[in-house]
């Protein structure tokens, strides 16, 4: 129910675009007595009430099931269906003979995309035009976004050089907006070329799209036959094609037509391990909050499947956010273990000479020097905790507390800390949490999510008194430096009175 009511909203102000839905389902008529679930409304407590008994018939009835569907001003007949419906029935025997064709009736014709519900894909209106037969869709991957073109060219429509530069002007587009994104373009383009895809003939559209191809940077990947036709006085050719900016990691083979089609299915595979260069030289990065595109990086956080990829190496924020980057020069760094050892031990070679010193300085018949060492003059801070009957409640990450927490953060140290991503960090963390899961979002997300955590232990320990008042360290206002002065107050105090200098601190 929660999918279906985001679906609704999301498309709560749609006009034109309903013009290009179909609506489809199917329905069981009964012929006899209903032999479903029937539900009664009634309150608690009221189940054996005979008023609400209601009689159901229990055996199979004989019945119908048709299937309708429906668009913008038109409706397609129904379709009796015999015996039980699967998945391969509903391809051949409504899918491909039925609902293909009316989508295409209905539409006046275009292109159709079937998405799995399992991929993070949504479709990209802003580029599509209502003049050509395009659909453009938005895929989103581990490295980077892949925005995909399905198009399609009549043969009878010869304006293809207004269809290539539509597609010049959206590539551009792309390349600025989304410069680390992927480009590909496929359908029948119904074009021919001798030399580039092995035609019979070379027509002007062919030629076109090959120097559209060459000038964007584009790889057509096809290699076979796509087209093969029922008239024997046709050639075969290859019309369907597929280009793309990135041709590595793809592979391609042509199967067999489906139903009555005369096109070949084009297979494409696509392996998304594909390894990136990693950068040779680490540096750090500089970011430039005050042009970034925050409503673009929160729709690709929105929309990408964070349980099922939890977590990516994939820096988002990169695409969104102007940054400047600084190469390391391979600085030994502020900490040296070898040198901190002699500083240690001089340290402690030091204090010996000056306590030796201040013992042999002792005057005879003066208080006597085991006094100095024989009993404690500071009580111990070691708090004792009592055991408490009720336990602590689990985490839960909000809103409020995330954005106080972005807030608080350094901008020039901090990577990522903009309080606009306040809600997409707060459903981050809430289902890195609940999965026992680490995060890896390229942004400064460990550090915010920590401080989450320790303030609601912090809150949790305070709010039951768990924490003694001698407790220093972490606590507002009793930070480490407050409790090195108190201690260094009481030494020198102990001290001047000859008192013993030792204590223990948690």
């Amino acid at each position: 129910m929660e999918s279906k009511r985001t679906w609704c909203r999301q498309r709560s102000l749609w006009d034109q675009e309903w013009n290009s839905i179909v609506f489809s389902d199917e329905s069981r008529f009964c012929l006899g007595m209903y032999d479903g679930r029937v539900r009664v409304r009634r309150r608690r407590g009221e189940r054996r009430n005979p008023q609400f008994f209601v009689e159901r018939h229990v055996h199979h009835t004989v019945g119908v099931m048709v299937w309708g569907a429906k668009a913008y001003g038109s409706r397609s007949p129904l379709i009796f269906i015999r015996g039980n419906m699967n998945a391969q029935r509903y391809i051949h025997e409504v899918l491909e003979p039925h609902l293909l064709p009316y989508f295409s009736a209905a539409c006046n014709g275009g292109v159709v995309a079937f998405v799995r519900s399992s991929l993070s894909c949504s479709r990209d209106l802003s580029l599509e035009s209502d003049r050509k037969d395009i659909l453009w869709l938005r895929l989103n991957s581990k490295t980077s976004p892949k925005f995909i073109c399905c198009l399609y060219r009549s043969p009878s429509n010869h304006n293809w050089d207004d269809l290539l530069e539509y597609l010049a002007v959206q590539i551009d587009f792309l390349n600025i907006n989304h410069p680390a994104s992927e480009v590909v373009l496929l359908g029948d383009f119904n074009a021919h070329n001798e030399l580039w895809l092995g035609s019979n003939k070379t027509d002007a559209a062919g030629r076109a799209v090959e120097a559209f191809a060459l000038t964007q940077g584009l790889t057509q990947l096809v290699t076979s036959l796509t087209f093969f036709p029922c008239v024997s006085s046709h050639a075969s050719s290859l019309l369907d094609l597929f280009l793309t900016t990135h041709p590595a990691p793809y592979s391609t083979a042509v199967l067999s037509p489906l139903g009555n089609s005369d096109h070949g299915v084009v297979g494409v595979r696509f392996w998304s391990e594909a390894a990136v260069a990693a950068e040779t030289r680490t540096g750090r990065k500089t970011w430039h909050y005050g042009h970034a595109d925050w409503k673009g990086l929160r729709d690709f956080f929105s929309s990408f499947p964070w349980r099922d990829v939890c977590f990516t190496d994939a820096d988002a924020s990169t695409e969104y956010i102007p940054h400047t980057k600084f190469l390391n020069q391979g600085s030994n760094g502020w900490f040296n273990k070898s040198q901190a050892d002699v500083d240690v031990r001089n340290a402690k070679t030091q204090h010996d000479i000056k306590v030796r010193h201040r013992v042999m300085s002792q005057r005879n018949g003066s208080r006597k020097i085991e006094k100095n060492f024989s009993h404690s003059s500071l009580h111990h801070l070691v708090p004792s905790i009592q055991r408490v009957p009720h336990t602590m409640r689990e985490v839960t990450f909000r809103h409020k507390t995330v954005r106080r927490v972005l807030l608080s953060l350094d901008i020039n140290k901090a990577t990522g800390c903009a309080a606009e991503l306040a809600p997409v960090l707060s459903r981050l963390f809430q289902i890195s949490y609940e999965s026992g899961t680490s995060q890896k979002t390229g942004i400064c997300s460990c550090k915010v999510m920590e401080r989450c955590i320790n303030r609601e232990l912090l809150d949790y320990l305070e709010r039951h008194t768990l924490i003694s008042d001698r407790q220093y360290g972490f606590r507002h206002q009793r930070s480490t430096g407050d409790l090195l002065a108190y201690v260094t107050q009481l030494w020198s105090k102990l001290i001047q009175s000859h008192g013993e200098a030792s204590c223990r601190c948690s």
